[in-house]
């Protein structure tokens, strides 16, 4: 026993010994650092994703920092998925036009870790103290807590004596490998604005993210297809197609991004207007793929069902929905595209598919709530003289989409035909703002298939709206 306490005894006077040569400042300092190495490795998450700018090649002086890189990566990440947040999983395609459908996605994305980098918060994280900083302890806790990094470095590969290409690996720490190159981008060197890469590198780095990595760049393209229905920019329609071919050439039997890819090329060619042969035919044929693939995609169906109808095949293209129809019977979007076609004859004069339109299309509204369909009956019934109806299915529409012209206007309509001028106008108005070609009377009929009849009974309004 006496020679088991000896140890104890001379290990306890070494601690004395060394506790009395150590000032109280330096004892203040080793506690501190402690401390801050405690709190940064218990604040920080597991799941982190540290993203670690490298310094450029000597002699490389591409116009930014390595910190404004990094912060250009961690925007870039973050508008992505704004994108994909503010778009949502429901379709906001203008009732004007027949509504195409996107190709379903087969999965969920999976939870977005967060993404961080080592720059210091504060000058006074630079400061050195005994040769150790604030900054340093951070940056200790940190990479000793998360798993993945994002080394980021821009090679000597130059291009006219500006360029360089953006080098990115993802390392994952539990088993030091190297899980993921990404060379950004992908064609010729990396050009100002800086967004440009670190776009495409965040895109990447998202869809690396999903249980499918492939089916990643399903995810965010389809992100960006919402958005150009919303805001009709043509950057995101470039942006959506971007991301298709990238699906394609990750999984070459994906059904879904061939569906979605001639989606894109169809919106393509209708604001080009319609001159591009070549897009409507890439539509076909990568439509065309997708069933060959999935026969049960119905949504490549109506892309070659709108394809041939606006092409001038109406005899042909009405009897494939007719075929589609039979073959997907509980289809939102084969009932909506149908039903719109059948109003469309209706405005050429067939005066007896205006029925089948509305028994289509209240067939869509059935399965579940649509403005495209709730806005489409209110025009239909309007048709009919059935003015309480339409009024019904318009406050619908809004309800579901309070901020589109073509809802608003034809609530207006409706409200106005019911007798409630005074709101009617005021509503009228309020389209006019949002959209100024709603009060040329030619746009309503082109552009949102107005019926002569709707366009004739909103001309006073329109007059009363825009006097005020």
């Amino acid at each position: 026993m006496n020679g088991s306490l000896k140890p104890q005894a001379t290990q306890r006077a070494a601690w004395i010994d060394w506790l009395k040569k150590v000032s109280w400042t330096t004892l203040a300092l080793v506690v501190l650092a402690v401390l801050m190495f405690g709190y940064y490795y218990r604040k920080t998450s597991a799941t982190t994703v540290l993203i670690i700018p490298g310094s450029f090649p000597q002699g490389l002086s591409p116009g930014f920092t390595t910190d404004e890189l990094s912060s250009s990566l961690l925007s870039s990440l973050e508008r992505l998925r704004r994108t994909a947040q503010s778009a949502g999983r429901s379709s906001q395609t203008s009732p004007a036009n027949v509504e195409l459908a996107l190709g379903r996605l087969p999965a969920a994305s999976a939870t977005d870790p967060e993404y961080t980098t080592l720059r210091n918060p504060l000058p006074i994280f630079d400061t050195k103290v005994r040769g150790v900083s604030l900054g340093m302890l951070r940056e200790w806790a940190v990479q000793a807590k998360v798993r993945q990094f994002i080394l980021i470095d821009a090679t000597a590969g130059r291009s006219g004596g500006s360029g360089f290409l953006l080098h990115a690996m993802l390392q994952d720490k539990s088993r030091f490998e190297i899980k993921k190159d990404w060379w950004v981008p992908r064609h010729g060197s990396c050009r100002s604005p800086l967004d440009i890469c670190t776009n495409e590198l965040a895109e990447d780095i998202l869809a690396h993210e999903q249980p499918n990595r492939c089916l990643g760049y399903d995810e965010i393209g389809y992100s960006y297809l919402l958005k150009y229905q919303i805001n009709r920019q043509i950057e995101d329609l470039s942006s959506a197609e971007d991301l298709y071919r990238k699906a394609i050439m990750c999984a070459d039997r994906d059904p879904v991004a061939y569906c979605n890819l001639g989606n894109v090329l169809i919106r393509k060619w209708n604001a080009g207007g319609r001159v591009e042969a070549q897009l409507a035919n890439d539509a076909v044929d990568y439509s065309k793929k997708a069933l060959a693939l999935n026969p049960q995609l119905a949504e490549a169906a109506v892309n070659l069902g709108y394809l041939e109808y606006v092409r001038g095949q109406h005899r042909q293209a009405l009897d494939y929905f007719d075929k589609i129809g039979r073959e997907f019977p509980t289809n939102q979007a084969v009932l909506l595209n149908s039903g719109f076609l059948l109003y469309r004859e209706y405005l050429n004069g067939r005066s007896d598919l205006l029925a089948g339109a509305v028994q289509k299309t209240r067939s869509a509204w059935d399965l579940g709530p649509s403005f495209i369909a709730a806005n489409n009956l209110g025009f239909f019934l309007y048709e009919m003289d059935n003015v309480p109806d339409s009024v019904k299915y318009w406050q619908e529409a809004r309800r579901l989409n309070p901020d589109d012209p073509d809802v608003l206007g034809g609530l207006a309509l409706g409200l106005y035909k019911s007798g409630q001028q005074k709101e009617a106008i005021a509503l009228y108005r309020e389209v006019i703002n949002r959209d100024a070609k709603m009060k040329d009377p030619q746009n309503l009929r082109d552009s949102h298939f107005w019926s002569k009849k709707a366009v004739e009974d909103a001309l006073p309004l329109i007059q009363a709206a825009s006097s005020g």
